[in-house]
C-alpha cells in the first residue's frame, strides 16, 4: 500500500510539471493561474487532458508507464507476497493466544487460562487471617520463628499453654478453642458458656410459625411461645392482630397465596405435589436437588442449582448467554450463572 500511494504521488508531480510547461508559460506573476487546480488527478480519468485523445488518456491513467522491473513501484498489488505467513504456536498450550490472532483452546467452566494452561479458578480469602492457608494453596502471612499459626489463623507464641478452666466455649488463649455450642446456641463472651441465641436474625415483628412454635422479634430479642393445642390453639396468622399468633383454628386465615404446597399456617396444607416432586420452602413443587447445591452446576449451557430445596434449571443459550463460573456471585464466594 505504501508503494502504491508513493507511485500515485510521483505521477501527480509529473503531471504538475507537465502543466507548468503548457502554452502560456509557467510565469510566476500575480496573474498566473494556479496550475495545480487545472491539473487532473492521475486517479481521476475524467479530468481535462489537452493534446491527448480519449484512448491515450485512459491508457495513461491505467498504465502510468512505470518500468515493470522497477522495484520501487509495485503497482501489481503483490507487495504482501514477501510477508512471511504467521504460524500458530500452540505446542504445550491448552488455551490462550496462538500468536497469530487465534486461540489455542478454551478452558472448561470453573477454570482460568494462565500462561497457556487451564487452572482451577480460585479467589484467595484472608479475611481475619494473619497466617495460614488462603484457600487457594497460598498463605495469608508468615509467623515469626518463635511463633506458630493457631487454629484461629493468628500467630501464637510457641510453648503457649491453653487455658480452658471453667470454659465451655470460646478461645483457649493459644489460637485454639475450648469448645463449640450446639445449633440455636451462642457462646457468651462474658462467661464463655453456651447460651440460647436470642438474636432475631430473619424473624420480624410480624412473627412466624415453626409448627406449633410461635416466634416474633421484640426489642431486638427473639421471643418464642408454644401454642397450647390442648386449649384449642394453633399457631397462625391473625387477621385481627395482623401478625402471627396463637389463635383458635376458626380465627386462623390460611396463608396459601402464591403457594401450591406446604403448610397453610393454620394446621392444614396448601396442596400436595405430584409423584417424584417435593415441596420447596416457598411452597413450590419441583424435582429434588439430589447432589446439586445452591452453588449450581453447568450441564452444557443449561444452568442447574438448588433453591429452597428444589432443583431449578435455566437454559442460558436460549437467552443468548453461556453457563459459566461467576467468581463475583454468592457474596463473593462464587457460583455458576448465565453470563
Amino acid at each position: 500500500m505504501v508503494k502504491r500511494t508513493s507511485g500515485i504521488a510521483w505521477a501527480g508531480v509529473v503531471l504538475v510539471l507537465a502543466g507548468c510547461g503548457s502554452e502560456g508559460g509557467g510565469g510566476g506573476g500575480p496573474d498566473a493561474p494556479d496550475v495545480r487546480r487545472d491539473v487532473p488527478d492521475a486517479r481521476d480519468p475524467g479530468g481535462p487532458d489537452p493534446g491527448r485523445d480519449d484512448a491515450a488518456r485512459d491508457q495513461a491513467v491505467t498504465d502510468p508507464g512505470f518500468p515493470e522491473d522497477d522495484a520501487g513501484f509495485d503497482m501489481a498489488g503483490d507487495g504482501g507476497a514477501d510477508l512471511e505467513a504467521c504460524v500458530p504456536r500452540c505446542e504445550g498450550r491448552e488455551c490462550g493466544d496462538d500468536g497469530c490472532g487465534g486461540i489455542c483452546g478454551y478452558c472448561p467452566y470453573g477454570f482460568l487460562c494462565k500462561v497457556g494452561l487451564c487452572v482451577e479458578y480460585c479467589v484467595p480469602d484472608c479475611t481475619g487471617k494473619a497466617c495460614g492457608d488462603d484457600g487457594c494453596g497460598g498463605l495469608c502471612g508468615d509467623c515469626e520463628e518463635n511463633e506458630f499459626c493457631g487454629e484461629d489463623f493468628t500467630c501464637i507464641l510457641k510453648g503457649c499453654e491453653p487455658a480452658c478452666g471453667g470454659k465451655a466455649c470460646g478461645p483457649d488463649g493459644c489460637g485454639g478453642s475450648c469448645g463449640s455450642c450446639e445449633e440455636g446456641q451462642v457462646c457468651d463472651p462474658q462467661t464463655w458458656q453456651c447460651a440460647k441465641d436470642t438474636a432475631c436474625h430473619e424473624v420480624t415483628a410480624e412473627g412466624r410459625c415453626v409448627g406449633s412454635l410461635l416466634q416474633w422479634c421484640e426489642g431486638g430479642v427473639l421471643r418464642e411461645e408454644v401454642c397450647d393445642a390442648a386449649a384449642g390453639l394453633v399457631c397462625g396468622f391473625s387477621v385481627v392482630a395482623k401478625k402471627y399468633d396463637c389463635i383458635p383454628p376458626e380465627q386462623c386465615q390460611p396463608q396459601c397465596a402464591g403457594k401450591e404446597c406446604g403448610p397453610d399456617q393454620c394446621g392444614g396444607q396448601c396442596g400436595d405435589c405430584g409423584e417424584g416432586l417435593v415441596c420447596s420452602a416457598g411452597g413450590t413443587c419441583g424435582p429434588p436437588c439430589g447432589e446439586v447445591t445452591d452453588t449450581g452446576a453447568c450441564q452444557g449451557d443449561t444452568l442447574a442449582f438448588c433453591h429452597q430445596g428444589i432443583l431449578i434449571t435455566y437454559d442460558c443459550a436460549a437467552h443468548g448467554l453461556r453457563c459459566q463460573w461467576d467468581p463475583t456471585g454468592n457474596s463473593g464466594k462464587g457460583w455458576y450463572d448465565c453470563l
